[in-house]
């Protein structure tokens, strides 16, 4: 594993993820991982997800694709 992943977490499950090695760069990971975020949003509600080396995966409050009248 590499020192940081980023993850799209929804309906339960990690449905993209991100290795900040594979992509040059942690900068460049969270970007296409935003990326995903966006894509993934439009099928319903997901969130952005962060490990780093060593670390459970843990969510970054990065959520998308929740209708303003539905609680986070």
């Amino acid at each position: 594993m590499s020192v940081v992943q980023y993850a799209v977490r929804q309906d339960c499950m990690f449905v993209a993820k991100v290795d900040a090695s594979e992509v040059e760069g942690e900068e460049r990971a969270l970007r296409e991982a935003m990326h995903y975020l966006a894509v993934y949003s439009q099928d319903g509600p997901c969130e952005l997800w962060r490990r780093s080396k060593h670390r459970k995966w843990k969510p970054m409050g990065l959520r998308m694709g929740v209708h303003p009248d539905q609680p986070a």
